[in-house]
């Protein structure tokens, strides 16, 4: 079932029209094949039979080459910053210790450890703590929650609004803040 699998996210792959290497092609193929096997199999006993299981085994192959382009994509804009050793000197020394931006940064966290305990739902805070800062994928808390993916998303949408509005309030520069993009 692996080989058709990885001959599958291959063939995907090529129709996509990617400017991967063949090499990457293989690498990314053989992720998609052990993902979907592993999803496949948790999924096996819900199996009706009312197609082939190759068929019903290459929706697995999609939906898991889709969500590992996704990610690709997501990480591959990120701006790579090449600097000649000359230009570094124009950058303070990342290991100084500045006493003043350490202590806002202190303040910064036991406000959002304030607002966390606050303003959320108990819900809203195990949603938000799975999902974005534990990274466990939406699909599966969406489903532990019983909820839609959607519904999911907005939680998460409301929950950093909340918290924004709390800093707001309570006298925090938010605007140059990225709560919306966890890293």
């Amino acid at each position: 079932m692996h080989d058709y699998l990885f001959r599958s996210a291959r063939r995907e792959l090529y129709r996509g029209g990617t400017s991967y290497t063949e090499k990457e092609i293989d690498d990314i193929a053989n992720q998609v094949a052990a993902d979907a096997l592993v999803a496949l199999l948790a999924k096996l006993p819900e199996f009706r039979g009312d197609c082939k299981l190759t068929t019903w085994a290459y929706r697995f192959v999609v939906l898991e080459l889709s969500h590992k382009l996704k990610i690709r994509r997501r990480h591959a804009w990120t701006p790579r910053l090449q600097l000649d050793p000359d230009d570094r000197d124009a950058f303070g020394d990342p290991f100084i210790h500045n006493p003043c931006r350490h202590a806002e940064a202190r303040e910064a966290i036991r406000a959002v450890g304030r607002a966390f305990t606050t303003v959320l739902t108990e819900q809203q805070r195990r949603v938000f703590v799975e999902t974005v800062l534990e990274g466990a994928a939406p699909e599966v808390v969406a489903e532990r929650y019983g909820m839609s993916r959607n519904a999911l998303y907005k939680s998460i949408f409301d929950t950093r609004r909340k918290i924004r509005g709390f800093l707001a309030a309570n006298g925090f520069e938010v605007d140059g803040w990225s709560l919306t993009n966890p890293a």
